[in-house]
């Protein structure tokens, strides 16, 4: 499991800087917007090269074929 990171900065002037850390592809929009409602605004916004990465993929594998049930 990756881990993900969200730096917060507060700026002097009451801005605050938001940067996400291991988040691929748009997921990391969804930090950033959860901390815009709860700061109350978004004056600007910069998309890092990670946001252009094709986020992880989970794949489950499940062998075909027979499956046998306990106790029988």
């Amino acid at each position: 499991m990756e881990k993900h990171e969200l730096e917060i900065e507060i700026l002097p002037d009451g801005r605050v800087r938001v940067e996400t850390h291991g988040v691929k592809g748009p997921e990391c929009l969804k930090y950033t917007e959860m901390l815009a409602k709860i700061v109350g605004r978004q004056d600007s916004q910069k998309l890092k090269a990670e946001y252009y990465e094709a986020p992880p993929k989970v794949r489950i594998h499940q062998p075909q074929g027979r499956t046998e049930t306990p106790g029988r």
